[in-house]
Formats: structure tokens, C-alpha cells, sequence
């Protein structure tokens, strides 16, 4: 699986960007036809439609790959900005996705939603939904939710493949698999009950390590060094 990320910025760089970007219209087509994974967010989401239309009337055209688009707020002061919370579906997993969002760009004509609001704006003010999803493409107005898409769509599969080749006919255990995925996924307590426990063993690991490195250097370091070597080094060091 491939991943090519982009996000977005203020309306001049989008401008440019939006220049550069058409000339490769045709290799980006190419390249979500032969499967290649997107992940588009805020103004990337945006330069995917048909067009961004500015405060001004200003029309920054787009790669017309997809048939939304996206027009300002007439007041540039008016912005869905916020905490927002949508609920969707990653690797068969009913989910939460927690994020930020900040955008005054409103995307219209959206046929196939990454999600349902729960809190926030999403699409425009006060929309019911939230991006566009389609095949190997997820396109958000989403800030800070990288891991709750990223574990359920990378790792999730890779891991199950791995427990299948292991353990073909075992349902025991991908039933539990599938429960633990949700569970990571969708429970707000996945760091108390994994990362926590997770973090003390780890810090614990290491304390260990450091201990024993120390006595197997000072053992390694009295083997190869005699008593008079010692005491010159001490007595170097306290001049």
C-alpha cells in the first residue's frame, strides 16, 4: 500500500499549488485508478473538486477528479472552527474520529460522505456529514486524527493477514482479533488499558538494560584495566 498525503493552506498557496498540480492531472488519475492510497485533507480535500471559489469570486480551479466543490463564506470572519467528532466505518469497525477542524471553504455535492457529524460542522455549517470517501481515497477537513485512520486501515489488515497464515482455521482467534481492533478503534480507554501498562513495561525494560550495560562495561573496563592504571586515571581526574 502506497500513502501520498497532502493538506492544505491559505488561498494564494492554494493558488499555486493548484497551478503546479494540474500539470500531473493525468499521472494522479493514474495513480488512484492503479490503487495508490490518498489521504486529503482541508485544502487538498478542496483542490480534488471542480473549483474553490474565493471571498472575491475568485475561482481556483481544481483537478476536476471528483464532482464536489467548494465556495467561501461571503464573511470572511465565519469559519467552521472547532472540535469536531464524526462516526464512520475503517475496516469494518464502527469508529470515532476526534479532531479540528478550520476551514471557511463550504464543499457541496458530495456523493459519497466519509462520515456522520456528531459534533462540529463537517462540510459547510452545520452539516450532517463530514468529507468524501471513495474506494483508496479519504478526503477530510480533519486536523490531528492520523492514528485513529492510519491503525485500523495499515495496521488491522497486516496484522490479521499475519494471524491467518499462522493460524488458518482458528475463529477463536480472529474473533478476537476483530473485538480488539474495535475495541483500539473505538474506546476512549485504549490507553489506559494498553498504552499504560504498555509505557511501564517499556520504562521498566529500560531501566534494566541501563543497569546491566553499566555493570558489563565497568566489568569489561576492571578485566582490561590493573589496579595502579585505575588509581592514575582517579588521580588524573581529580586534577
Amino acid at each position: 500500500m502506497i500513502w501520498f498525503l497532502q493538506v492544505g493552506g491559505a488561498d494564494n498557496e492554494q493558488s499555486i499549488l493548484s497551478q503546479d498540480l494540474i500539470k500531473y492531472k493525468e499521472n494522479i488519475k493514474e495513480a488512484i485508478n492503479n490503487g495508490v492510497f490518498f489521504l486529503l485533507i482541508c485544502g487538498a480535500y478542496q483542490l480534488f473538486g471542480k473549483y474553490y471559489k474565493g471571498v472575491e469570486g475568485n475561482i481556483i480551479p481544481g483537478l476536476e477528479i471528483f464532482d464536489y466543490y467548494t465556495e467561501a463564506s461571503n464573511d470572511r470572519k465565519k469559519r467552521c472552527i472547532g472540535n469536531i467528532v464524526i462516526e464512520t466505518s475503517l475496516a469494518g469497525c464502527q469508529t470515532k474520529i476526534i479532531g479540528f477542524e478550520n476551514h471557511g471553504g463550504q464543499t457541496y455535492n458530495i456523493s459519497n460522505p466519509f462520515g456522520k457529524v456528531l459534533f462540529g460542522n463537517g462540510n459547510k455549517f452545520s452539516d450532517k456529514f463530514e468529507g468524501f470517501f471513495i474506494k483508496n481515497v479519504i478526503a477530510i477537513y480533519i486536523f490531528s486524527c492520523m492514528i485513529s485512520i492510519v491503525f485500523p486501515l495499515v495496521f488491522v489488515p497486516t496484522f490479521k493477514l499475519f494471524c491467518q497464515r499462522i493460524q488458518k482455521d482458528n475463529a477463536s482467534l480472529n474473533k478476537m482479533i476483530d473485538r480488539e481492533i474495535c475495541y483500539f478503534s473505538g474506546n476512549n480507554a485504549y490507553w489506559l488499558y494498553y498504552a499504560v501498562p504498555s509505557l511501564i513495561t517499556c520504562l521498566g525494560i529500560g531501566m534494566i538494560s541501563s543497569i546491566v550495560i553499566i555493570v558489563v562495561e565497568f566489568l569489561l573496563f576492571k578485566e582490561q584495566t590493573s589496579k595502579d592504571e585505575i588509581n592514575d586515571i582517579c588521580e588524573t581526574s581529580k586534577k
